[in-house]
């Protein structure tokens, strides 16, 4: 079934309204999720929290840049991308392990393997999301409510905070793996032949496997010295943030896999660039509005010990989202042209002014610090990529050479 029959068939949802409500939900879940932990965890366990959840955003970042977008801009067919999601899956969950003996917790070691399983189930989620959104919605919406109910009466019949992460990340990972078996891209996938799709596609996803691994860089070296530098919860607190955001994470997802399809089928138009002009304007004026209510009384009511974010702060984040929803359309244009390597070294330039600025800055001893290295990293990044576009015209290559068939 295409995804225009989909659309109109009885019980199905539009396609891109489907796009943004199964990332909605998604984003929903890591909202519910911290908030839940930051009432019910001391706040040093949840500053171990904070890393560790980020650490496997990052990982899942990394997994999609190679994996499901390849598939979203039509440089690797379904059936490959369904076989190399296992081997990004494996790669995210020994990433997720070490991170987890770093911070010492063998109760976030055991999590991990769910983070394995949410991998593969995320790379699902975004190829599929247009034709099967009701799908996707149910069962995260089934996942959602269980893990909630379930960590909710582990609270109240006493349990210590070690085991209501597990019991959180417990139920993800019986659903995920439920779920997955019954997925015929799934059943038939083998890890020799997604090692092979990898391989075999390496000139192109080296740049972005690069250009993922250090999208994710400047936020995760921030968290970690604001942990061993700043005081204690000031790595949770930059942590919620990136949270309360977590409705423009959504259009923003939603955005890129719409962009990256529209790229896929053809070009930009004028009033396509315009209107997304307008977006990032908006953006940066959602950001800006979200992290405003922290300053007011009911932020500390609802999250005790939390104070309000400082309006530097408040100016960094806004700045990074504005900035990354800016650099949708250039790096749309650039891998769609098969010119990943130019993506990967735009992302190297920028992790480049991130650490120039962090050394400058150092110590990390207060929440605009997270924010504004992380801001001049998505600053950089876009004003590179679209500079990089602009040295010679695009050229659009036939798909068929680039895609690789396992």
């Amino acid at each position: 079934m295409t995804s225009t029959e989909s659309a109109r068939a009885p019980g199905k949802l539009n396609s891109s309204l489907g796009v943004v409500l199964v990332q909605a939900l998604n984003s929903l879940s890591t909202v519910v999720q911290m908030v839940l932990f930051a009432i019910l965890l001391p706040r040093e366990a949840f500053d171990d929290y904070a890393v560790w959840i980020t650490c496997a955003m990052f990982g899942l970042g990394m997994a999609q840049g190679i994996g499901s977008d390849r598939v979203l801009i039509g440089s690797r067919t379904a059936k490959d991308g369904g076989a190399s999601a296992l081997v990004l899956a494996g790669a995210v969950l020994v990433g997720q392990l070490g991170v987890s003996l770093w911070l010492g917790s063998w109760e976030l070691v055991a999590c991990s393997a769910a983070v394995g399983l949410w991998a593969i189930w995320d790379y699902l989620r975004v190829v599929q999301g247009f034709e099967e959104a009701t799908r996707f919605l149910a069962r995260d919406l089934g996942v959602l409510v269980l893990q909630v109910a379930s960590v909710s009466i582990a609270a109240l019949a006493g349990l210590d905070h070690r085991s209501l992460v597990l019991v959180w990340w417990g139920i993800a990972a019986v659903g995920y793996a439920v779920f997955l078996a019954s997925t015929p891209v799934v059943r038939t996938a083998r890890l020799t032949a997604g090692a092979r799709v990898v391989w075999g596609d390496r000139r192109e996803s080296l740049p972005l496997l690069f250009d993922a691994a250090l999208g994710g860089f400047p936020l995760v070296l921030a968290l970690a010295l604001i942990r061993s530098q700043g005081d204690p919860g000031d790595a949770s607190a930059a942590r919620m943030a990136f949270t309360l955001l977590g409705p423009v994470t959504v259009l923003g997802l939603a955005a890129r896999r719409i962009v990256y399809s529209a790229r896929a089928a053809g070009g930009f138009s004028a009033a396509t660039r315009a209107k997304f002009a307008a977006a990032v304007l908006l953006t940066f004026a959602v950001c800006v509005a979200i992290l405003a209510m922290t300053r007011t009384p009911l932020y500390p009511l609802i999250l005790d010990g939390f104070e309000g974010l400082s309006w530097f702060a408040i100016l960094g984040f806004a700045v990074t989202y504005a900035a990354l929803m800016a650099a949708m359309l250039p790096a749309a244009n650039l891998r769609a042209d098969r010119r990943t390597t130019e993506v990967g070294l735009a992302r190297a330039a920028s992790t480049g002014v991130a650490l120039a600025y962090m050394v400058v800055v150092t110590p990390f001893d207060s929440v605009a610090v997270v924010a504004w290295s992380v801001a001049a990293a998505s600053l950089a990044n876009a004003a590179v990529l679209f500079a990089v576009q602009g040295l010679r015209p695009l050229r659009r290559r036939p798909v068929a050479d680039d895609a690789v068939h396992g």
